[in-house]
């Protein structure tokens, strides 16, 4: 989170009224200059099972997203964004039923944002899934282009919410992104770097056909402030917009993807 403690309590209060109570909750905040400490520390002092880690140097979400999944010690993670929440008290109990039902990697459901007062589908792979995916074809059914309703996206929810992913699943994701772009502030497209990773090394994907989570799009919630914060050692190696895309074209190589998949990538890039 990053300067987020005006909606937190709305995050925070969802996971804690899950069904499911055997979980750990590890906040991360990156370098906030609102309240946000003080308000985590008044939740850890009723709920010891969040965890809070706060840096006082902006690292980016994409470096500050890793670090939480090398922390986390559970079977299965899933990753938040402090305007996020859960829309059910069951979601996590179900999808992780499901998970273990199959031993599966991956198990996404329906991510909604909610503007004005309304809530609006950002998951457009739907019709293209039906049962259990796996490898090899888990790699190239993520990546393709959609031809029927815009050849330059592919047909994946590109964000790494939304989904619990197998503990060592995830991190063999992020360890083959490597420190040579974890470290760089990366502002756009960080989920697509870890959901290109991810659908690499993972093994098997179901998708429940049912709503989870929901984003708030607020004018507050989405300012990015960090380089007007000047309680804040900006970083000097900032990534911005499409230049985040080399990493795409990095990870290619290193995995040694189809020409079906760079073909995606350069469709992304243009």
């Amino acid at each position: 989170m990053f300067n987020q403690a005006h909606c937190i309590h709305k995050a925070l209060r969802n996971i804690q009224n899950q069904s499911l109570k055997n979980i750990e909750i590890l906040v991360i905040i990156d370098c906030s200059n609102d309240n946000s400490t003080e308000t985590i520390k008044k939740f850890m002092e009723e709920d010891k099972r969040i965890v809070m880690v706060n840096h006082d140097s902006k690292e980016g979400t994409l470096k500050i997203r890793c670090e939480g999944i090398k922390l986390a010690r559970g079977k299965y993670i899933i990753a938040l964004d402090g305007d996020d929440a859960f829309i059910h008290k069951d979601i996590l109990k179900d999808s992780l039923y499901v998970a273990n039902l199959g031993n599966l990697d991956v198990v996404e459901f329906y991510s909604l944002m909610y503007i004005h007062k309304k809530f609006y589908g950002i998951v457009q792979l739907h019709k293209y899934v039906n049962g259990i995916i796996y490898q090899p074809e888990l790699k190239t059914i993520f990546f393709r282009v959609n031809e029927e309703n815009d050849k330059y996206r592919p047909i994946t929810c590109r964000n790494i919410w939304g989904k619990i992913v197998k503990n060592e699943i995830f991190k063999k994701a992020i360890d083959n992104i490597g420190n040579k772009y974890t470290d760089d502030y990366i502002r756009d497209f960080e989920d697509t770097m870890m959901s290109v990773s991810l659908y690499q090394v993972a093994q098997s994907f179901y998708f429940m056909r049912y709503p989870g989570l929901y984003y708030s799009k607020d004018d507050k919630s989405r300012k990015f402030s960090f380089l007007k914060n000047k309680t804040c050692k900006v970083r000097k190696n900032i990534i911005r917009g499409y230049d985040s895309l080399k990493f795409l074209h990095f990870l290619i190589e290193k995995l040694n993807d189809t020409k079906l998949e760079k073909q995606t990538i350069v469709f992304l890039k243009e």
